[in-house]
């Protein structure tokens, strides 16, 4: 009965966790369009004390943190949301740090973007490219979005982790 019961425990456990790497985290966040929510669909466990939250990745903090994405597998299908506060904002491109900025190790060792799914509230925006390098702009359609989603579509494969990193995003 008691190996049962620790069995149940575990299992709960385990969906916990996995409930909780894939649940959608959000912060408050501002930059050149204004005031927006921005939020990712999975965030990587701590590792020590380096977390990998979506608060790493606003344009205003510096430092070497970087969001992570913390499902199994290389990130495929994971999200990154901008939800405008004021309205609907006037945006044309995202500023992308792409890959974990810490070190060089640390842009190699761990996953990167290589191409997005665009949504908005007007609609799919297209797919696109992103190059393999530390700083790269996406640009889409000029317009006013309340909106906007990036689905990573496909990754730029770590030398020794899957995890997905993004050290900087914004839209402009």
């Amino acid at each position: 009965m008691r190996v049962f019961i620790g069995l149940i425990v575990f299992c709960l456990a385990t969906v916990q966790a996995t409930r909780d790497a894939n649940a959608e985290t959000c912060v408050n966040d501002s930059w050149y369009p204004g005031k927006y929510e921005l939020c990712v669909s999975s965030v990587l466990s701590p590792q020590g004390m380096n977390t990998y939250g979506p608060e790493h990745i606003s344009p205003l903090v510096e430092g070497n943190g970087a969001w992570c994405e913390g499902v199994k597998g290389n990130g495929i299908g994971q999200t990154i949301s901008f939800s405008f506060k004021e309205g609907p904002q006037n945006i044309s491109m995202i500023d992308l740090l792409n890959g974990h900025h810490k070190s060089d190790k640390h842009y190699a060792t761990n996953g990167r973007i290589r191409s997005v799914g665009i949504t908005s509230d007007k609609g799919r925006l297209g797919v696109f490219e992103i190059a393999d390098t530390k700083y790269s702009n996406i640009e889409f359609p000029q317009g006013k979005y309340k909106w906007i989603k990036l689905e990573i579509l496909s990754v730029y494969p770590g030398s020794k982790y899957q995890d997905v990193c993004v050290t900087s995003i914004s839209p402009m």
